[in-house]
């Protein structure tokens, strides 16, 4: 068998340089700048009853809302600037949110219980008109930092009614609640 080998050598030629690669970009640091701020917002719709009254017992009260996106636009800028680091545009879509909420529920006879949150489980021992708010503060998002920006502060009040019904038997006094103007 007979096996042939043939080997290839490149020599320079005399008087010829290759060109060098091209440069690399000397983009060291950057930083972000906002072109257009979000403008995003948060509002109470309603406020909403389970189970639906008139109920007898409990029933679990929630504050419904409803936060609208917005859109924010920033800009990436280099240093150095260069040909080879122009600034970049990105749009997003910002969402407000909720930083706190908490709900105040004043008794027919003034008195006033409140805590955190966007619900409660109302358990009513009293007849009479109750009045149940809920507040809440939103802020929007700054798209470079992070950090909350503007905001704004929403609230909702409802007043259901509580009544007491007889009912001859084993059932004694049975509480119903009623929403106001029902």
């Amino acid at each position: 068998m007979c096996w042939t080998v043939v080997l290839l050598f490149k020599f320079p030629v005399h008087g010829y340089t290759p060109d060098p690669p091209p440069e690399q970009p000397t983009c060291l640091t950057n930083w972000c700048e906002v072109v257009k701020c979000p403008s995003g917002s948060c509002s109470f719709k309603d406020i909403e009853f389970l189970p639906q009254p008139p109920v007898c017992g409990s029933m679990w009260i929630a504050a419904v809302y409803d936060c609208t996106p917005s859109e924010a636009v920033t800009r990436t800028v280099w240093s150095p600037p260069g040909p080879g680091c122009p600034p970049s545009y990105h749009t997003n879509i910002a969402w407000p949110s909720f930083v706190t909420n908490w709900w105040v529920l004043t008794w027919p006879n003034g008195a006033v219980d409140s805590g955190a949150g966007d619900h409660i489980w109302f358990w009513p021992v009293m007849c009479g008109r109750w009045t149940i708010s809920f507040y809440g503060i939103w802020k929007n998002w700054h798209p470079c930092t992070g950090e909350p920006i503007g905001c704004g502060a929403v609230s909702i009040s409802r007043s259901p009614h509580v009544i007491v019904t007889n009912h001859p038997g084993e059932l004694g006094s049975l509480v119903v609640v009623r929403l106001a103007g029902c």
